[in-house]
C-alpha cells in the first residue's frame, strides 16, 4: 500500500509519525524520543530523515506531502508558523500552513491562540488532534488530557475558544 501523506506530530520531547494510505488508513507509525529540544544545531531535516529511515537527503519522501504540527512550528522549531486567532476554522488553518523552505512538499500547521477578557492562551499540535476527531458534530466540548490539559469549545467546524490547565505540572509537583 502506498503512502499518500506523512503526518508528523513533533513536540518538545518526542516525535510521532504516521504514514497514511489514500483512504486515510494508518499503514505505519513510529514514536521517537527526539523532540525539538533534542535536535542539535537546527538539524531538523536530518532528524526527520533519520525518523523516516531515509538513506540520503535527496530521497526524502519525493512527492509525498509531509504535514507537521506541534512545537516544530514554534520559534525554537524548524520554521515558525504564526498562531491563528480563535475562532479558527479548518480552512483558516489550511490557509496558514507554513511551507518548509528546504523541503519540498512539507508544511507546518499553525498553532491557535485565544485572547479574551485579558487572558491569552495558545496551543500547538492539539488543534491537529482536534481536527482528527472531526469538527462537524455541532457544538461540543473536547478535553485533551496531558501535562497541559486543554478544554476546547468547538462549533460548526471551528475552534471557538479553549483554556489550558497545568494539571500535569501540579500532579508532578
Amino acid at each position: 500500500m502506498s503512502t499518500a501523506l506523512i503526518g508528523v506530530d513533533w513536540g518538545t520531547t518526542s516525535m510521532r509519525l504516521w504514514h497514511l494510505a489514500p483512504s486515510g488508513e494508518i499503514i505505519a507509525r513510529r514514536r521517537l524520543d527526539n523532540g525539538i529540544l533534542a535536535v542539535e544545531h537546527g538539524r531538523f531535516r536530518e532528524t526527520l530523515q533519520a525518523a523516516l529511515e531515509v538513506p540520503d537527503k535527496d530521497s526524502l519522501a519525493p512527492g509525498t506531502p509531509i504535514l507537521m504540527c506541534g512545537m516544530i512550528g514554534s520559534r525554537q522549531g524548524w520554521i515558525e508558523a504564526p498562531y491563528v486567532a480563535c475562532p479558527a476554522a479548518i480552512g483558516t488553518l489550511a490557509d496558514h500552513l507554513q511551507a518548509v523552505p528546504d523541503l519540498a512538499d512539507a508544511t507546518i500547521v499553525p498553532g491557535v491562540m485565544v485572547s479574551a477578557d485579558g487572558r491569552r492562551d495558545v496551543m500547538r499540535g492539539e488543534e491537529t488532534q482536534i481536527l482528527g476527531a472531526g469538527l462537524d458534530r455541532g457544538r461540543r466540548l473536547v478535553v485533551l488530557p496531558g501535562t497541559h490539559c486543554k478544554w476546547v469549545l468547538l462549533e460548526d467546524a471551528r475552534i471557538l475558544a479553549f483554556a489550558t490547565f497545568m494539571t500535569g505540572e501540579a500532579y508532578q509537583a
